[in-house]
């Protein structure tokens, strides 16, 4: 639909003609102050010019093309009451300039006097009957105040002097609609067909009419013509699919899916798009997944030079928990098109998720260079180095990348954590508490940067007060958390408060860590200082079965008593 402002792109060369003939007619001293003004605008001095303007029209009342610049000015700065003033004294001082007129209109229009504005548009047409403008502007003005006869009066004038095209069929469709008569405005889109019965989109653009009005047997004849008329087009397993997604029929709905996934033809946006329905299904409903999958291999099948389809195919290895056919969708999408960072992004956490810190240390390191100004890159980086004890470049690209993170403090919290992990591998006590205490400040309730920070804490057996502190917040935000459980039951033991620490590491162990030697050791531990040998033995051994290798362990078992684990341990 046109704007009512459309005029603005009409022949420059025109109106400045119109204008220069008016100025022919002024005196020499309004001529040139007019001229100043209109300097004084293209330069930005507006109040200069409005000035300038104003003293045009003390000079001389009747100066029409001083009071149509004042309106245009005052339209663009929004003060529509003086436009309106200005522009209507334009008119009445010269009814016939097409260029006031629409001044005025647009000055209505912007009051919110459309029927008044379409009624300008109206005059417009009468003197103008070959600019097909106006009698769009009109019809437009019309719609917005819901005159929809008087809209359609305008789109049938035009169309008696232009004949029917696409724009016009398609307006009055909505017209139609809008007041209700749904088998004109699929008049309208029959007329489209009639003129080019080989166009897929006006069949698909028929049935989605019907199907939105709930008449779905109509809906479904104007697709059966639609493949009549196009058996194996593409496009026209699209609109079937989309039609059967829409009726939930999924049978039918994934049959024409793949038909349309098979076409050579097609679009792959177009695909894309129903492959991204078939998602949303599997994301509610995961025995819809294994069909994901077969449809996006066929996918990769069809559009190989295409990175998305990979792309996509790895997305559905990700929620099958394929990851390793994952990674490799996602390293073969980046080899098309490296330019695309949402698949870099995946491909790192596939990569994290298992364990692959060499190829997620190349591919971050790659991304940093392509992308220098994404934050999970350092991220990943640093945290890949530091798994491989890399550990002065980890620190390095952790720095680098909190700049990135501008605003968003949940994903700098990420870097402070990621740092103290790293400088805790390296025994920077210090360095490491600061960073966990800068995570927790940007983001408090973080459970596992508290547990984790905790546990080191006890460990060292320092601050144990802020350790306590920690734990059972951790614990109260995650109170199912074997590990968690561990924690504060080992900061007890540390305060030698063995029959409370009793209870919270044998919580944990009766909370599915049964075989965590971890746990194990630490309960044989309890048991030792609450006087109970032989369990505490019993459990040593258990931790010994289920790996733990420390040496203090086969020491605690061979001699039977307690000894201070260390933290190289």
């Amino acid at each position: 639909m046109q704007s009512c402002s459309t005029h603005k792109s009409l022949q420059a060369d025109e109106k400045s003609s119109t204008l220069s003939n008016q100025l022919d007619t002024k005196t020499n001293d309004e001529q040139r102050t007019f001229l100043d003004a209109i300097k004084a605008y293209n330069l930005g001095d507006v109040p200069q010019a409005i000035k300038l303007l104003n003293e045009c029209v003390k000079l001389n009342p009747t100066n029409d093309a001083a009071f149509y610049e004042l309106s245009k000015i005052y339209l663009e700065s929004q003060r529509n009451e003086p436009a309106l003033l200005f522009a209507n004294q334009a008119v009445k001082l010269d009814a016939k300039n097409k260029w006031y007129q629409m001044q005025y209109a647009d000055a209505l229009a912007s009051s919110g006097k459309l029927k008044e504005a379409a009624a300008v548009y109206e005059t417009l047409v009468k003197q103008n009957p070959e600019e097909e403008d106006y009698y769009l502007n009109g019809a437009y003005l019309y719609e917005k105040s819901n005159q929809w006869s008087d809209a359609l009066r305008l789109f049938n004038q035009l169309e008696n002097k232009t004949g029917s095209n696409e724009e016009l069929s398609l307006q009055k469709e909505q017209v139609y609609l809008r007041m209700g008569k749904v088998d004109l405005a699929a008049g309208e889109l029959e007329k489209l067909i009639s003129v080019n019965p080989s166009e897929v989109r006006y069949y698909g653009m028929l049935a989605e009419l019907y199907e939105a009005n709930n008449q779905p047997e109509k809906a479904m004849q104007a697709y059966e013509r639609l493949m009549k008329v196009s058996p194996g087009d593409g496009r026209a397993y699209v609109a079937m699919a989309q039609f059967y997604f829409r009726k939930n029929d999924y049978k039918n709905f994934i049959d024409n899916l793949e038909k349309s996934i098979n076409s050579k033809e097609l679009d792959a946006t177009m695909k894309i798009g129903l492959l991204g329905l078939l998602m949303q299904k599997a994301a509610i409903d995961s025995t819809k997944l294994p069909d994901a999958l077969r449809i996006s291999t066929l996918f990769t099948q069809t559009n190989s030079n295409d990175s998305r389809a990979f792309a996509i195919h790895g997305d559905v290895n990700v929620s099958m928990h394929n990851s390793e056919t994952a990674m490799n969708d996602y390293k073969k999408s980046i080899a098309i098109e490296p330019k695309e960072y949402a698949v870099w992004q995946q491909l790192f956490f596939v990569l994290s998720d298992l364990k692959k810190n060499d190829s997620l240390e190349s591919y971050s390191s790659k991304a940093i260079e392509l992308f220098p100004e994404q934050a999970l890159s350092y991220y990943f980086n640093g945290f890949a180095n530091s798994q491989l004890k890399n550990f002065e470049k980890s620190i390095k690209n952790l720095k680098r990348g909190i700049p990135m993170c501008a605003d968003n403090n949940a994903l700098k919290a990420q870097f402070y954590a990621s740092l103290g992990d790293t400088y805790h591998a390296m025994k920077r006590h210090n360095a490491s508490d600061s960073a966990y205490e800068k995570a927790l400040d940007l983001k408090p309730d973080e459970a596992f940067v508290m547990n984790n920070y905790a546990y080191y804490l006890s460990c060292r057996n320092m601050n144990l007060d802020r350790a306590e502190e920690l734990s059972k917040k951790s614990n109260l935000l995650q109170p199912k958390n074997n590990s968690f459980q561990d924690t504060y039951g080992w900061i007890l033991f540390q305060q030698k408060k063995y029959t409370d620490a009793k209870e919270w590491i044998e919580k944990a162990y009766n909370n599915g860590a049964a075989q965590n030697s971890t746990i194990l050791e630490h309960l044989g531990d309890v048991y030792f200082f609450l006087n109970d040998e032989n369990k505490a033995i019993n459990f040593w051994q258990q931790a010994k079965q289920n790996g733990s290798k420390g040496m203090m362990l086969d020491k605690k078992i061979a001699e039977k008593k307690y000894f201070e684990t260390t933290e190289a341990e």
